[in-house]
């Protein structure tokens, strides 16, 4: 009898825990209908503001290849990239916000970050496409 109603208590926290209307980032199929529709589904431009309850968080960095001419040569640099987080988390387009005044480093970079996924923003509850700056350290050790 115990252990019936302990598997009773459990199913009830469980369905409990599964009835909840939160918006799981990695489980596209519980979000509302309604965020497949505008202003949800819009592709924003770079330099269009985008007001999000949640900002997109990164889960994955690829780790740029360091270009080989450029540590021969001893060069390092900061690069700032900005890339458009689409509803699922991959990365769509890539480009250099700041560039580090080298050419091959920019480049490595911004290959690199179609590599990376991300958690999207979030606006009302509904996961949204978004633009994302972030920095990319070139350091020899």
């Amino acid at each position: 009898m115990k252990y019936i109603f302990l598997i009773l208590i459990c199913g009830g926290l469980l369905w409990a825990a599964c009835g909840t209307n939160k918006i799981h980032n990695d489980d596209i199929e519980s979000v509302p209908a309604y965020c497949n529709q505008p202003p949800y589904d819009k592709i924003p431009d770079a330099e269009e503001f985008i007001p999000l309850q949640l900002l997109p968080e990164m889960i994955y960095e690829e780790k740029p290849i360091y270009p080989r001419l450029a540590e021969q040569a001893g060069i390092e640099g900061v690069v700032f990239i900005i890339v458009l987080v689409l509803k699922d988390g991959r990365v769509d387009s890539a480009m250099v916000e700041k560039t580090s005044g080298t050419a091959s480093l920019d480049n490595a970079a911004v290959q690199a970050a179609y590599k990376n996924r991300f958690k999207p923003g979030l606006r009302d509850g509904c996961p949204v496409a978004s633009w994302v700056t972030y920095k990319v350290d070139f350091a020899l050790d």
